[in-house]
Protein backbone atom coordinates (compact mmCIF):
# COMPACT_ATOMS: atom_id res chain seq x y z
CA UNK A 1 0.00 0.00 0.00
CA UNK A 2 2.88 2.41 0.56
CA UNK A 3 3.87 2.21 -2.90
CA UNK A 4 0.40 2.57 -4.35
CA UNK A 5 1.14 6.46 -5.04
CA UNK A 6 4.49 6.07 -6.39
CA UNK A 7 3.11 3.37 -8.53
CA UNK A 8 0.55 5.90 -9.94
CA UNK A 9 2.39 8.31 -10.58
CA UNK A 10 4.49 5.98 -12.54
CA UNK A 11 2.08 4.90 -14.64
CA UNK A 12 0.28 8.49 -15.13
CA UNK A 13 3.54 9.78 -15.93
CA UNK A 14 4.52 7.09 -18.20
CA UNK A 15 1.78 7.51 -20.73
CA UNK A 16 2.69 11.57 -21.34
CA UNK A 17 6.97 10.82 -21.20
CA UNK A 18 8.51 9.95 -24.40
CA UNK A 19 8.19 6.74 -25.76
CA UNK A 20 11.13 3.89 -26.12
CA UNK A 21 12.02 1.13 -27.55
CA UNK A 22 13.32 -2.39 -26.27
CA UNK A 23 17.05 -1.48 -25.89
CA UNK A 24 16.75 1.69 -24.95
CA UNK A 25 17.82 3.08 -21.34
CA UNK A 26 15.03 4.37 -19.21
CA UNK A 27 15.35 6.85 -15.77
CA UNK A 28 12.91 7.16 -12.90
CA UNK A 29 13.44 9.68 -10.09
CA UNK A 30 12.34 9.30 -6.52
CA UNK A 31 12.91 10.85 -2.99
CA UNK A 32 13.56 8.61 -0.02
CA UNK A 33 11.02 8.90 2.29
CA UNK A 34 10.26 8.26 6.10
CA UNK A 35 8.22 4.75 5.50
CA UNK A 36 10.91 3.79 3.35
CA UNK A 37 13.90 4.60 6.41
CA UNK A 38 14.84 1.35 8.26
CA UNK A 39 16.17 1.16 12.23
CA UNK A 40 19.71 3.11 10.73
CA UNK A 41 17.60 6.06 9.41
CA UNK A 42 18.45 4.94 5.85
CA UNK A 43 16.53 3.48 2.75
CA UNK A 44 15.51 -0.38 4.07
CA UNK A 45 17.50 -2.81 1.60
CA UNK A 46 13.81 -4.14 1.00
CA UNK A 47 12.62 -0.88 -0.93
CA UNK A 48 15.11 -0.87 -3.47
CA UNK A 49 14.08 -4.02 -4.71
CA UNK A 50 10.05 -2.50 -4.83
CA UNK A 51 11.31 0.50 -6.46
CA UNK A 52 12.89 -1.63 -9.25
CA UNK A 53 9.58 -2.91 -9.83
CA UNK A 54 7.92 0.35 -10.69
CA UNK A 55 11.30 1.08 -12.67
CA UNK A 56 10.37 -1.78 -14.91
CA UNK A 57 6.25 -0.42 -14.99
CA UNK A 58 7.97 2.55 -16.49
CA UNK A 59 10.02 0.86 -18.97
CA UNK A 60 6.65 -0.93 -19.97
CA UNK A 61 4.67 1.75 -20.34
CA UNK A 62 6.61 3.57 -22.38
CA UNK A 63 7.79 1.06 -24.54
CA UNK A 64 3.94 0.46 -24.73
CA UNK A 65 3.48 -3.06 -23.69
CA UNK A 66 1.04 -2.25 -20.60
CA UNK A 67 -1.97 -1.96 -23.25
CA UNK A 68 -1.18 -5.54 -24.68
CA UNK A 69 -0.10 -7.21 -21.45
CA UNK A 70 -3.52 -6.00 -19.96
CA UNK A 71 -5.33 -6.42 -23.04
CA UNK A 72 -4.03 -10.31 -23.83
CA UNK A 73 -3.86 -10.91 -19.85
CA UNK A 74 -0.24 -11.47 -19.30
CA UNK A 75 2.33 -10.92 -16.72
CA UNK A 76 5.92 -10.47 -15.89
CA UNK A 77 7.25 -12.84 -13.42
CA UNK A 78 10.90 -12.39 -11.60
CA UNK A 79 12.65 -15.69 -11.04
CA UNK A 80 15.53 -14.38 -9.14
CA UNK A 81 17.24 -10.87 -8.55
CA UNK A 82 20.81 -9.60 -7.09
CA UNK A 83 21.35 -6.72 -6.03
CA UNK A 84 24.71 -5.33 -4.29
CA UNK A 85 24.56 -2.08 -2.24
CA UNK A 86 27.36 0.49 -2.29
CA UNK A 87 26.72 3.43 -0.43
CA UNK A 88 23.24 4.57 1.75
CA UNK A 89 20.29 6.83 0.91
CA UNK A 90 19.14 8.82 3.12
CA UNK A 91 15.65 10.92 4.20
CA UNK A 92 14.99 13.18 1.58
CA UNK A 93 17.77 12.27 -0.51
CA UNK A 94 17.08 12.31 -4.51
CA UNK A 95 17.79 9.40 -6.30
CA UNK A 96 17.62 8.12 -10.50
CA UNK A 97 16.77 4.24 -11.37
CA UNK A 98 18.48 3.82 -14.78
CA UNK A 99 16.89 0.65 -16.37
CA UNK A 100 18.52 -1.16 -19.32
CA UNK A 101 17.72 -4.66 -20.86
CA UNK A 102 21.12 -6.10 -20.97
CA UNK A 103 19.39 -9.29 -22.83
CA UNK A 104 16.90 -12.79 -23.21
CA UNK A 105 17.53 -15.52 -23.76
CA UNK A 106 15.42 -18.72 -24.79
CA UNK A 107 12.91 -18.20 -21.30
CA UNK A 108 13.86 -15.16 -19.63
CA UNK A 109 14.68 -11.48 -19.74
CA UNK A 110 17.81 -9.73 -18.01
CA UNK A 111 17.08 -6.15 -16.99
CA UNK A 112 19.79 -3.84 -14.79
CA UNK A 113 18.72 -1.15 -12.48
CA UNK A 114 21.53 1.24 -11.42
CA UNK A 115 20.56 3.47 -8.62
CA UNK A 116 22.49 7.03 -8.71
CA UNK A 117 22.30 9.86 -6.95
CA UNK A 118 24.41 13.27 -7.09
CA UNK A 119 26.54 11.38 -9.73
CA UNK A 120 27.54 8.38 -7.45
CA UNK A 121 26.02 4.90 -8.08
CA UNK A 122 24.15 3.84 -5.16
CA UNK A 123 22.96 0.51 -5.85
CA UNK A 124 23.06 -2.19 -8.86
CA UNK A 125 21.05 -4.91 -9.20
CA UNK A 126 19.85 -7.51 -11.96
CA UNK A 127 16.91 -9.55 -12.79
CA UNK A 128 15.91 -11.87 -14.54
CA UNK A 129 12.13 -12.18 -15.41
CA UNK A 130 9.84 -13.54 -17.85
CA UNK A 131 5.80 -13.85 -19.24
CA UNK A 132 3.16 -15.37 -18.09
CA UNK A 133 -0.03 -16.30 -19.75
CA UNK A 134 -2.95 -18.60 -18.61
CA UNK A 135 -0.63 -20.25 -16.22
CA UNK A 136 2.58 -20.91 -18.50
CA UNK A 137 5.86 -19.06 -19.43
CA UNK A 138 5.52 -17.74 -22.88
CA UNK A 139 9.13 -17.43 -24.73
CA UNK A 140 10.90 -14.39 -24.80
CA UNK A 141 11.17 -14.08 -28.28
CA UNK A 142 7.82 -14.44 -28.99
CA UNK A 143 6.41 -12.13 -26.60
CA UNK A 144 8.92 -9.63 -28.00
CA UNK A 145 7.62 -10.35 -31.54
CA UNK A 146 4.20 -9.83 -30.40
CA UNK A 147 5.11 -6.11 -28.37
CA UNK A 148 7.11 -5.13 -31.07
CA UNK A 149 5.71 -6.99 -34.33
CA UNK A 150 7.86 -4.06 -36.66
CA UNK A 151 11.13 -4.79 -34.69
CA UNK A 152 13.28 -6.91 -36.47
CA UNK A 153 14.54 -9.31 -34.51
CA UNK A 154 18.25 -10.79 -34.74
CA UNK A 155 18.67 -14.50 -36.37
CA UNK A 156 21.09 -15.27 -33.07
CA UNK A 157 20.48 -13.92 -29.86
CA UNK A 158 22.99 -11.29 -28.63
CA UNK A 159 25.70 -12.73 -26.10
CA UNK A 160 25.02 -11.82 -22.41
CA UNK A 161 27.37 -9.88 -20.60
CA UNK A 162 30.04 -12.07 -18.52
CA UNK A 163 28.99 -11.08 -15.36
CA UNK A 164 25.21 -11.80 -16.49
CA UNK A 165 26.09 -15.32 -17.15
CA UNK A 166 27.83 -15.98 -14.25
CA UNK A 167 25.14 -14.56 -12.21
CA UNK A 168 23.09 -17.42 -13.87
CA UNK A 169 25.58 -19.91 -13.82
CA UNK A 170 25.65 -19.05 -9.74
CA UNK A 171 21.99 -19.01 -9.27
CA UNK A 172 21.13 -22.07 -11.36
CA UNK A 173 23.69 -23.76 -8.44
CA UNK A 174 21.87 -22.19 -6.00
CA UNK A 175 18.67 -23.56 -7.37
CA UNK A 176 19.80 -27.30 -7.86
CA UNK A 177 21.10 -27.46 -4.36
CA UNK A 178 18.02 -26.11 -3.10
CA UNK A 179 15.67 -28.23 -5.22
CA UNK A 180 17.59 -31.22 -4.50
CA UNK A 181 17.33 -30.80 -0.60
CA UNK A 182 13.52 -30.19 -0.52
CA UNK A 183 13.03 -32.87 -3.84
CA UNK A 184 11.68 -30.22 -5.57
CA UNK A 185 11.46 -30.57 -9.85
Amino acid sequence: MNLLLRFLRVVLHGFFRSKIGIFDDSEVHFHVWPNDLDLNMHMTNSRYLSVTDLARIDRIVRQGIFTHLVKRKLATVLGASYIRFRQSLNMFQRYTIKTRLIGIDEKWFYIEHRFTSKGKLIAFSIVKGLFIENGKSIPTLEAIKHFYPDHEMPKKLPKLPKYVAQWIEMEDTVRYTINKEYKND
